[in-house]
């Protein structure tokens, strides 16, 4: 049964290191998950650190990808220097911590 266990652990750890490290964002420790696009990243702007889900998905108005936290709505940006979102482009109609005006400038994406 130990033998059985070892590929599971070496799988898990291969998995992590796909996932790529976590990068200091926006003052919080966030993981950055690579989506389809090339060299894009998926950055966590919420105040949540717990593990959570993305689903990427085009927002309408931004013409950006963004990543949906399903079970929390918390919101992030697809930083991707090439397509900017418009400044001021909410993600949740109304709620201001959804705001990311100039979220992809160069600072905020390493």
């Amino acid at each position: 049964a130990t033998a059985m266990m070892i590929p599971a652990v070496v799988l898990l750890v291969v998995a992590a290191f796909a996932f790529g490290p976590c990068s200091f964002v926006n003052g919080f420790n966030v993981p950055a998950i690579p989506t389809h696009a090339a060299n894009g990243k998926c950055i966590h702007l919420g105040k949540t650190l717990e593990p959570y889900v993305w689903t990427p998905m085009d927002h309408p108005v931004c013409g950006s990808l963004v990543c949906n936290y399903e079970t929390k709505l918390v919101y992030a940006h697809y930083c991707d220097p090439e397509r900017r979102p418009r400044e001021g482009c909410r993600l949740i109609p109304g709620n201001p911590d959804a705001l990311y005006p100039g979220c992809c400038e160069q600072e905020h994406c390493p």
